[in-house]
């Protein structure tokens, strides 16, 4: 695969003890365990999560028989990817979720979305990033955040056969999600996740992406790095 491009992007979040943390997750610790003053060296050890931060759920999140994080395909790591803006409707509301006829519009602008496509959703959520009660809309009852419809997913998975979906908010399902429909077709469909992307960068609809995640055994997600290159 050639590829051609003119800019890099960070899509990632920096990884840091007070970054948003999934209600109930473990937080994420860095300490310092060795310093050049007292040891020669700098090193530290970090605590997290597979799915804190900006991070890959893979198929085995949500499904027993699923792909780990270390077995989903190397190829489907580095991919094209498509975008697709709906930071008005989420500016509008905090429940937003992405529908079917979304897609299609989407589609009627920029042409079908290929087979062996990430598919990545933009709310606008990333501003709110550093203050985790407006990331999750803890301060209006329960969690309020943009998702995407399990439909939505569904059209995704089967008739656009995409590898990866991704979105800024804490989840792919929405705040309002009570039973992760949308994680569970992708699982179905050994499609993996990405979530709290930090997509501000982001100003074409269409870009390839890397994304490096850890290999970690039977990982049922992993931290990760994602650069676009547009």
């Amino acid at each position: 695969m050639t590829i051609y491009y003119s800019h890099i992007l960070d899509l990632s979040h920096p990884i840091c003890s007070t970054m948003p943390c999934w209600p109930g997750d473990p937080r994420t610790t860095i300490r310092a365990w060795a310093t050049v003053a007292q040891d020669g060296y700098n090193m530290n050890q970090l605590t997290i999560a597979e799915h804190a931060g900006t991070h890959a759920g893979a198929p085995r999140h949500f499904s027993a028989s699923g792909l780990a994080i270390d077995q989903v395909p190397v190829h489907d790591l580095v991919a094209p990817a498509v975008m697709i803006d709906m930071q008005a409707q989420a500016a509008m509301n905090r429940d937003f979720m992405l529908e079917v006829q979304d897609i299609i519009a989407w589609e009627e602008q920029f042409g079908l979305i290929k087979e062996g496509s990430i598919v990545l959703v933009k709310t606008g959520w990333s501003e709110f990033w550093r203050d985790e009660v407006a990331y999750w809309g803890a301060d209006q009852g329960g969690l309020h955040f943009p998702g995407i419809a399990t439909a939505a997913a569904r059209f995704l998975a089967t008739e656009r056969r995409i590898i990866g979906l991704g979105i800024d908010t804490g989840g792919i399902d929405g705040g309002q999600a009570k039973d992760f429909a949308a994680n569970r077709v992708l699982a179905e469909h050994n499609i993996y996740h990405l979530e709290n992307l930090h997509l501000t960068p982001v100003l074409t609809p269409c870009l390839t992406l890397f994304i490096g995640v850890l290999a970690i055994k039977n990982g049922s997600g992993s931290p990760c790095r994602v650069l676009g290159l547009a």
